[in-house]
């Protein structure tokens, strides 16, 4: 992850430009939780915020997204498939997926239960040093286009909003355990609320995604959400 605020918000924000989107959309691709439209298992860890269904707090957030999702996904058509609305997070850690993670799990039958314990021994870490739990504030900064989905990007409303999440994820992967179980560091971290799946490649939405883009900004501009690191 960036070392600085500024440095995050001089990375991600052209990211959300319409310019940017023909490199990214150049990889686009379908993802592999998809098989000829229908999902299928995806092994993995990720550390995500409560999903909404379980965030009393950022149910106002999440409402909103919803009601975008649903008009994104009738834009962009049937090659997308929307996340249940019930199940939209922010991702803070992408730690190990698909083969990798099939790999550890197989030389290590104890694979999961150590990062299980790996984390748990992080995050009190996480929490003795930084004292209380205190509530930071992100807030949607554009649409992003990634090579299998397509969601909203984060950034901190304020500069002392960026500190909880950068220490968190710093607990996380700076943890000798998880470095020794084979994870290693994500650096280049951009917090994000995927809305839709890519069930197969399409050129349908390469033209289309400029106009949700700015579509998209005019519903939820500055739509925020509060979490507590």
């Amino acid at each position: 992850m960036d070392d600085t605020y500024q440095g995050y918000i001089n990375r991600v924000a052209p990211q959300t430009l319409a310019i940017a989107y023909e490199q990214q959309l150049i990889n686009a691709q379908g993802s592999p939780k998809f098989d000829q439209g229908q999902p299928v298992p995806f092994p993995g860890f990720s550390v995500v915020t409560p999903i909404a269904a379980d965030d009393p707090t950022n149910q106002n957030f999440y409402g909103h997204l919803t009601t975008v999702q649903g008009q994104v996904g009738e834009i962009l058509g049937e090659s997308f498939v929307a996340v249940p609305p019930e199940s939209l997070h922010l991702t803070v850690a992408d730690l190990i997926w698909d083969g990798p993670y099939q790999v550890l799990r197989r030389h290590n039958p104890d694979f999961e239960k150590q990062l299980c314990n790996c984390l748990q021994h992080s995050f009190a870490d996480h929490q003795h040093q930084s004292g209380p739990y205190s509530g930071c504030q992100w807030q949607v900064l554009g649409l992003l286009v990634l090579p299998r989905s397509l969601g909203v990007v984060l950034v901190p409303q304020r500069e002392a909003d960026y500190e909880p999440i950068l220490k968190v994820r710093r607990a996380i992967f700076q943890n000798p355990t998880l470095i020794g179980l084979g994870i290693e560091q994500q650096y280049r971290y951009t917090p994000t609320s995927p809305l839709v799946t890519s069930t197969q490649r399409s050129r349908s939405w390469q033209i289309r995604s400029e106009l949700v883009n700015s579509w998209l900004l005019s519903m939820i501009a500055g739509l925020a959400m509060t979490q507590r690191f």
